[in-house]
This record gives C-alpha cells, structure tokens and sequence, in this order.
C-alpha cells in the first residue's frame, strides 16, 4: 500500500521543477495548446484528420503486440 507514496516521495523534486517550469512559461504552453487546438480542429473540418485515423487504425490492425 506504500509503493506509490514512496514513488511520490522519489519523484517529488522532479515533480516540483516541472511545475515550476510550466508555471514560469504558462503563457508559451497556452499558445501553444492554443494553437494545436486550432490545427486539430481544421483538419477535422476538412476531413484530413478522419483519413489520418482510418489510415492509422489500418496500420494497428495488423500489429502485434508482445503480450
């Protein structure tokens, strides 16, 4: 039960700077999620994004996966 505690407990500096980053340049990951936002929702529009998907669910179709 303490496992995930304890693997807070080793992530918490690293977790603490990655937030700190982000928070000092919330604006620069705003635009940019702004941005990809927009991107994603043109493709839909034009019908590039649901041939992306069909394409991608093709190619996974014939994946194996290890287990």
């Amino acid at each position: 039960l303490g496992i995930p505690f304890i693997l807070l407990a080793l992530g918490f500096g690293w977790a603490t700077r990655s937030v700190a980053f982000v928070r000092k340049h919330i604006r620069l990951v705003n635009l940019i999620g702004g941005a990809l936002l927009i991107v994603l929702g043109l493709l839909m529009v034009v019908g590039v994004w649901g041939t992306w998907m069909s394409t991608l669910q093709g190619v996974m179709l014939n994946v194996q996966l290890p287990l």
